[in-house]
């Protein structure tokens, strides 16, 4: 406000063109500002790659899970429904393959050796067979398969849940259902998975320190 003042007072005094030179270089370096804000104004909004200028781009943040769920294994199996006489079927099934599978063990087995070694180690089961026991028995859809020192496997039918229940000397009790897509019996405890011819093939394979393969027959 008070710049105008002084232009018209150096005009009276007669110092018309001293007044109009510095209107005009108020003016100019009025708009000299207003135009470098504009430019300011511009970089500030232009957008530069920074692949032009040599620089990586930042990693994008990445989510984290830490559910229970990421902890389980992959492969994952669903409890097929079953009408009683699917179940029966295979879970029959199951009881001759193993009878089957047992009775070869205990045919190629150096029994006696088992034995002595298992009772050099201190190995024994809380509850199972006798020492000198190994045989199968199998009856009203239960199995026992006596294993001296080592114990006793029992694996059941169980007809109201469509289930086959194994106790284990070396596991403990599992019950396991039948998943119809991959043919499989398996069991869901405390988050772990586990199927049966699998832990039978990895304890059964410690007792008769050999690789024993466990097949499963669905027909």
């Amino acid at each position: 406000m008070k710049l105008p003042m002084m232009l018209r007072t150096t005009t009276q005094r007669g110092l018309l063109h001293n007044a109009s030179v510095r209107s005009v270089s108020t003016r100019t370096v009025a708009s000299s500002l207003h135009f470098d804000r504009s430019n300011l104004r511009t970089k500030t909004v232009t957008s530069i790659p920074t692949s032009a200028l040599g620089i990586s781009a930042a990693p994008k943040a990445r989510s984290f899970s830490t559910s229970p769920s990421t902890a389980r294994p992959t492969a994952k199996y669903t409890a097929s429904p079953l009408t009683d006489g699917e179940y029966h079927k295979l879970s029959n099934n199951v009881l001759d393959s193993l009878t089957e599978t047992f009775e070869t063990l205990l045919e190629e087995a150096d029994i006696e050796t088992l034995e002595e070694e298992a009772g050099a180690k201190g190995q024994g089961a809380n509850r199972g067979s006798p020492a000198s026991e190994w045989d199968i028995e199998c009856a009203s859809g239960v199995m026992n398969f006596r294993c001296g020192l080592h114990g006793t496997w029992v694996i059941n039918k169980q007809p109201p849940n469509k289930q086959i229940w194994l106790s284990s000397p070396k596991s403990g009790p599992k019950r396991f259902d039948y998943d119809a897509d991959s043919n499989t019996w398996f069991c869901l405890k405390e988050g772990e998975i586990s199927t049966l011819h699998e832990l039978l093939q990895t304890e059964l394979s410690q007792v008769f320190q050999t690789e024993v393969e466990v097949l499963l027959e669905d027909e």
